[in-house]
């Protein structure tokens, strides 16, 4: 595969990031995890629909 036809898709930093500022307060680690991973899937299944 060349490199040139390798593409990254969004990483969800942005939407998790958007989710812990609504949040208003501090978050533990667990709960960081697990916004991250339901962002990430619901990210997956969007490019499967494509």
């Amino acid at each position: 595969m060349e490199g040139k036809q390798i593409s990254f898709g969004t990483t969800g930093f942005e939407e998790l990031l958007e989710q812990l500022r609504d949040a208003g307060e501090p978050q533990d680690i667990a709960w960081l995890a697990e916004r991250y991973i339901e962002i990430l899937r619901a990210q997956a299944q969007t490019e499967e629909q494509e």
